[in-house]
């Protein structure tokens, strides 16, 4: 190639992609590391790139290693005005404007972390919203990975937290969203069952289901939109109609993804 048509392309090249990677060093700069506890060293600690860091949250006197596993969300559980953290059935309460300072940790309920066996052990789902409307989010908890366990939710009161059963069991519920699916002013629970991990318990049923709120926030009426399963679906108005629409994968090894749309204006 002759020397000004190689001067040309770099030109070109500069032109184009070094105010882009200009951008991408302004964005990195922006993220601070917070170590909040040296002794939860994961793979991101030590690996490029140096400005993408985990930090860990200690489970008071119970052994790490052996409670957190998989579930996160995140809300004001304490309605102290920032977010707090749910991992696995443990609670993060925020320590406010220095997060640095030591983190609260309370357990939300044991079931969810104190499972032995397999790597399926303290699998959970995790959601939080404000279902009755009185500034303090609910956290609602489901099993991933096993049988045999509830969905329910658990409310913040003086006495400690109250739980809700919504049903005793669903096998494998890696999927667990709460909005107002059917625009009646309350809220409703989405949830649904990994059909790849259901099937490896030897179950039939691959139910996703919205539960429908009766209005007093104790009695939800399963209604199932679905029969063969969901994988970490998510809802969002894509459309901007003002309903919750639900992105599906069937399975956590499923090549198809669907967009379940809502008619409930039609």
């Amino acid at each position: 190639m002759p020397s000004n048509k190689i001067v040309i392309v770099i030109a070109v090249f500069m032109f184009l992609f070094l105010p882009a990677f200009s951008i991408l060093a302004q964005e990195s700069s922006n993220w601070h590391y917070i170590q909040i506890d040296s002794t939860k060293q994961k793979w991101g600690d030590w690996a490029e790139p140096e400005w993408l860091r985990y930090f860990g949250l200690a489970a008071g006197d119970v052994n790490f290693d052996d409670v957190l596993h998989e579930g996160m969300a995140t809300g004001d559980v304490d309605n102290d005005g920032d977010p707090d953290i749910v991992a696995t059935g443990m609670i993060y309460l925020n320590p406010g404007s220095d997060i640095s300072q030591p983190w609260g940790v309370e357990n939300l309920d044991q079931i969810w972390n104190n499972q032995e066996g397999d790597w399926s052990r303290n699998g959970t789902k995790s959601f939080m919203h404000d279902l009755d409307g009185d500034g303090q989010v609910e956290i609602f908890m489901s099993h991933s990975e096993r049988a045999g366990y509830p969905l329910a939710y658990y409310k913040r009161t003086a006495e400690g937290w109250k739980k809700t059963v919504l049903k005793d069991s669903i096998a494998a519920c890696h999927t667990l969203q709460a909005f107002d699916f059917d625009l009646d002013g309350d809220i409703d629970v989405l949830a649904g069952i990994n059909f790849g991990r259901a099937v490896n318990l030897n179950k039939d049923n691959f139910d996703v289901s919205i539960f429908v709120n009766s209005g007093d926030d104790q009695v939800f009426k399963e209604m199932v939109i679905e029969s063969d399963g969901i994988y970490n679906g998510q809802a969002l108005d894509y459309d901007g109609d003002g309903d919750m629409d639900i992105f599906r994968y069937p399975q956590h090894e499923a090549t198809d993804f669907y967009l379940m749309e809502n008619k409930v204006r039609d």
